[in-house]
């Protein structure tokens, strides 16, 4: 079942009552489009919280090619908030979505297919929040070919043309516009996490 934008608000404000994991698996997900595969192998040492950036490498991409996301000021902090909270409860890895804090494997796909399942009453996946999402952007006015990089799909020859150095400040605009947005419907989307939550 799709969700429509207007109804997005409602339901990811269960997102806030749910464990940080989960709650920050879908708020990645959501607020840069990126596939629930990609994002649960998530690890700390492709997160540049300096950069302001996730890198997600080729073997992890599903086309096979390394995408790179910025990050708004929002996601920096609740990034930061989240490994704090990590390193706070004992876990030291490397994973962002753990299986357990006593291992350091990423999430397999049915839990992290269940965290998002259980937020949205079991109505949505991974790949909803993915295509509401570019929805979202073109309705606020994201160009079509910034929202073709952003969900790092394959180019054909003619959008490899149109494509130019600007393209990453064009996304980081775009996703920075677009977490205000987030912000002004789902207010809690970039709570900081802690361990008194």
């Amino acid at each position: 079942m799709s969700v429509d934008t207007d109804q997005l608000p409602a339901i990811l404000a269960k997102a806030s009552e749910q464990a940080p994991p989960a709650r920050i698996l879908v708020t990645m997900m959501l607020g840069h489009g990126a596939r629930i595969g990609e994002t649960r192998k998530a690890m700390w040492k492709n997160i540049s919280l300096t950069l302001k950036q996730w890198t997600i490498p080729a073997g992890d991409a599903k086309n096979g090619e390394a995408m790179v996301y910025p990050f708004s000021p929002g996601m920096v902090e609740l990034l930061h908030s989240y490994r704090e909270w990590q390193i706070e409860l004992g876990y030291k890895g490397d994973c962002l979505f753990p299986i357990s804090f006593r291992e350091n494997k990423p999430a397999y796909s049915s839990l992290a297919s269940g965290w998002v399942r259980a937020i949205s009453n079991k109505e949505w996946s991974g790949h909803d929040l993915r295509k509401r999402a570019r929805s979202i952007w073109l309705e606020i006015g994201v160009d079509y070919i910034v929202c073709e990089s952003l969900l790092n799909h394959a180019r054909d020859k003619l959008d490899q043309a149109y494509i130019h150095t600007h393209m990453e400040s064009q996304k980081k605009e775009a996703l920075e516009t677009y977490h205000e947005w987030l912000k002004s419907c789902w207010l809690t989307c970039f709570t900081p996490v802690s361990t008194e939550n």
